[in-house]
């Protein structure tokens, strides 16, 4: 499991170091993207979430309108509204007091781009949720007939 992969190696940082992690999703649920392409996008969402959250951070998976949604919430301030959009360029950056280019989100969009997906933003009472939407993974001929 991609995300489990990059909990484990974000759990190795100072910022992971001191986070509550929660993953929760369901081994049948799959995306069509690739899993080296999905590792960088869930990669730059948490080490986002893992930077800015108090104490925790969760990452969930669920089907929605027939797409595969990835969700990346946090318990910490999140983005501004009238900030948002601009985040999604290469370069911008709302913490410039540490390390960073200011590329994840953009490559993130980038990558959901690719694979048929989206990328949005919803600030929430007691946190921040980043939601990557992809494609459902097709089944094959065999998984259908069962």
């Amino acid at each position: 499991m991609v995300a489990g992969r990059v909990v484990r190696v974000m759990k190795r940082t100072p910022d992971g170091k001191r986070l509550n992690w929660w993953v929760e999703i369901p081994t049948t649920i799959a995306a069509r993207i690739d899993s080296e392409d999905l590792a960088e996008a869930l990669g730059n969402l948490v080490e986002n979430a893992a930077r800015h959250a108090k104490m925790r951070v969760a990452i969930s998976g669920s089907i929605e309108a027939d797409m595969v949604t990835v969700s990346v919430t946090d318990d910490g301030p999140g983005i501004p509204p009238e900030r948002q959009e601009e985040m999604l360029g290469r370069g911008a950056r709302l913490d410039t007091s540490g390390p960073g280019a200011g590329l994840g989100l953009a490559v993130v969009t980038d990558i959901a781009d690719a694979w048929g997906g989206t990328l949005s933003f919803e600030r929430l009472e007691t946190g921040f949720r980043v939601d990557l939407r992809l494609p459902p993974a097709r089944r094959s001929a065999r998984a259908r007939r069962k």
